[in-house]
């Protein structure tokens, strides 16, 4: 009996395999970075992705999601498919900034690896190249200012200026250094999930 329930435990764990992200985005009305998360589980299905229907996506959207799945199942070698469950203030969700983050949380998932403490954003092709996306200095402001002392960027986008007023003067920074200096966040580039994946990024 004891080992009957300790299967069925086991199976239960197995089933239940999950693993959520966090995600920034820009809000189109206020131009403000916003904080979200997707969650991915691991499911028995055909179809690679299944979506929650919970949030709207558009195709760009969903064109990312799909590379990145596709994108980890390959890199691990494995064939799960997952369910993803988007949660975001807002009620819909566009362009292809989400497709980095869910494909390092895939091969996290896959490999029973914990998602690093981090908020990544950037786009993904179907060879797990991290693509520029829009938006970085609101996304990277939401994510400092929610925490989060490291943001990792795609290649040649951490060297975006910021502008400061000093009484009647403009000044401007690299974002890198002004989220440092007022947040202690780090901001980092990353070309790959590959390369990220590979690292220690606690």
């Amino acid at each position: 009996m004891r080992y009957l329930l300790l299967a069925i435990l086991l199976i239960g764990l197995v089933q239940a395999a999950s693993i959520t992200a966090p995600l920034v985005a820009v809000d189109p009305i206020s131009n403000q970075g916003i904080l979200g998360n997707v969650t991915l589980e691991e499911i028995d299905s055909i179809d690679p992705v299944l979506l929650s229907e919970n949030i709207i996506l558009d195709s760009t959207t969903l064109a990312s999601v799909r590379n990145a799945v596709l994108y980890a199942r390959n890199l691990t070698s494995s064939d799960t498919s997952f369910r993803l469950t988007f949660s975001f203030p807002t009620r819909s969700v566009s362009g292809g900034s989400a497709g980095a983050t869910i494909a390092l949380a895939a091969t996290c998932l896959m490999q029973n690896q914990t998602y690093p403490d981090l908020v990544l954003t950037g786009d993904i092709d179907a060879s797990g190249n991290i693509l520029q996306t829009g938006g970085i200095t609101q996304k990277a402001v939401a994510a400092a200012n929610s925490g989060y002392k490291l943001v990792v960027v795609p290649t040649n986008q951490s060297k975006y200026y910021v502008y400061e007023r000093y009484g009647s003067m403009m000044l401007a920074r690299h974002l890198d250094d002004a989220l440092l200096e007022v947040f202690g966040t780090e901001v980092r580039e990353a070309g790959t999930i590959a390369e990220l994946a590979a690292k220690d990024l606690k």
